[in-house]
């Protein structure tokens, strides 16, 4: 025949074994076979109960448990089996001893869908979070009040309520970063996230973002702190990372505290990496919250994050590669068109030496061309044709298939037969030209067409020097510097 003890704690697993090894006679229970049997009756509900609960009996609240309420002693199981609630829970007694008298006085049931409380289970002040509901339990014998304890039934809802806060940050840091990346920078993606991060204490206690410099170091470029204390955090250390990484909190550092006032000891390191890119763009230190395990839930979070920023970051950078590529084209479009507008005035001027000739013989009694006015109309003619070759060079030169073809010269002599060009045009203006070039002591490897090109070159050079800087280095890049080769040796 099974003992009282035995029939009337029967079942409940590893809980149930515990209660009945239990001595309750030492307890306000008191000995199971003078126990009434509305107290059986609750002892046997919460035994056999699918759902955490516990009983409170007597003034004290001595409590006992079934198997589902047993993860959230955690150490606290098995010494918690008759142990009194406020000697259990004294970190919380003072928020759940009131709202348990409640109902023990004869009030309402108490109820809280979402209770947070700090408690010392896997980690001293842990966060916790409870769908409780207190309920009276009746009995008769009981004088006075008529209610012997308090039935609780307990769900901890933890994790669920932090899988929604984390998801409420990373939807955040998704849109806040799609709208940064209308800003062309990294920087920028970067506090935007730190923006975003900033709301999300609870789980990210501080945040700082560092990007590579360029010099092989990282510099600070966003954070969640106050502006006064994010550069002192630049001594922390952190280096190049491939993964994540913990690294504990040096004393003494100036760290905001969590809203129950506690200062977080470790943080996490995260590389800020893209898969297409050789090296990280940078780091992200985020600090660990004081009052959470780091769990793979919680790694998870974080790696999310930073997956976040190097989406906003990878995104703000190519279309700021873009918008360069853009202005790139833009300026090689306008040196394109001041240089065949210089190539334009350098066909006006071989035109007007043919011209001028050819229209004062033709306004002559004897319209005959000849003597140096036949020649100088010829020489302008070959020069005219050349000009048009320059242009074929020029597409050439474009599809990188220009080539310099060296010969043995006059250089002077090739320089004042370029200048004679103009000597007829000159003369008839009224003008006299004068060429100041001396002999050289021995000729020169030269592409005497290239040198030919050196004037117009020169005069699309004067041009550039009367535009802004930018504008004028982008200019020689897309043509002078890049569309003829050094002509001489």
């Amino acid at each position: 025949m099974p003992s009282e003890v035995e029939r009337v704690l029967s079942g409940g697993g590893q809980c149930g074994e515990l209660a009945r090894a239990t001595d309750w006679g030492k307890t306000s229970f008191g000995p199971v076979e003078r126990w009434s049997q509305a107290l059986r009756s609750a002892a046997s509900l919460v035994l056999h109960n699918e759902s955490g609960m516990l009983l409170w009996w007597g003034p004290d609240f001595v409590q006992l448990y079934n198997e589902a309420y047993r993860p959230v002693l955690g150490a606290k199981h098995p010494r918690a089996m008759g142990q009194p609630f406020g000697q259990c829970w004294k970190e919380v007694f003072h928020i759940l001893g009131p709202m348990a008298e409640v109902p023990y006085r004869g009030g309402p049931a108490a109820v809280s869908d979402d209770l947070s409380l700090l408690i010392d289970r896997k980690l001293p002040q842990e966060e916790v979070h409870f769908r409780i509901a207190y309920s009276p339990v009746p009995d008769e014998t009981v004088p006075v009040t008529g209610i012997g304890g308090v039935l609780a039934t307990v769900t901890e809802t933890t994790e669920q309520v932090f899988a929604d806060r984390q998801l409420r940050s990373l939807r955040e840091l998704s849109v806040r970063g799609a709208a940064a990346v209308t800003a062309g920078s990294a920087q920028e993606a970067c506090s935007a996230a730190a923006l975003t991060l900033a709301s999300s204490a609870l789980d990210v206690p501080f945040a700082l973002f560092y990007l590579q410099d360029g010099r092989g170091g990282l510099q600070l470029v966003a954070h969640t702190m106050a502006a006064r204390d994010g550069e002192g955090w630049a001594r922390v250390g952190v280096t190049q990372v491939r993964e994540l990484s913990v690294m504990p909190i040096e004393p003494g550092l100036r760290l905001p505290a969590s809203p129950w006032g506690y200062a977080p000891r470790e943080a996490v390191v995260l590389p800020l990496a893209s898969p297409d890119e050789p090296t990280p763009y940078g780091v992200l230190l985020c600090g660990i919250s004081p009052h959470r395990v780091l769990d793979a839930g919680y790694r998870g979070f974080f790696e999310l994050a930073a997956g976040q920023v190097v989406t906003a970051i990878r995104n703000a950078r190519a279309l700021e590669r873009e918008r360069k590529r853009a202005e790139a084209l833009a300026e090689f479009d306008r040196a394109k068109t001041l240089f065949f507008s210089n190539i334009s005035h350098e066909f006006r001027t071989p035109l007007a030496l043919i011209l001028s000739p050819l229209e004062a013989a033709a306004t002559s009694p004897a319209p005959v061309l000849e003597g140096e006015d036949l020649l100088a109309a010829l020489r302008n003619a070959k020069r005219l044709r050349k000009l048009v070759n320059q242009l074929l060079d020029f597409a050439r030169i474009e599809a990188k298939r220009s080539e310099v073809r060296w010969q043995a010269t006059d250089l002077a002599a090739l320089t004042v037969d370029l200048a004679s060009a103009f000597r007829s045009m000159i003369e008839h203006a009224g003008l006299r030209l004068e060429v100041d070039c001396p002999e050289l002591t021995a000729p020169l490897l030269v592409d005497p067409e290239m040198w030919e090109k050196i004037g117009a070159e020169t005069a699309a050079y004067r041009t550039y020097t009367s535009t802004s800087s930018t504008s004028r280095s982008s200019m020689l890049r897309g043509t002078s510097r890049r569309s003829l080769p050094w002509p001489w040796t």
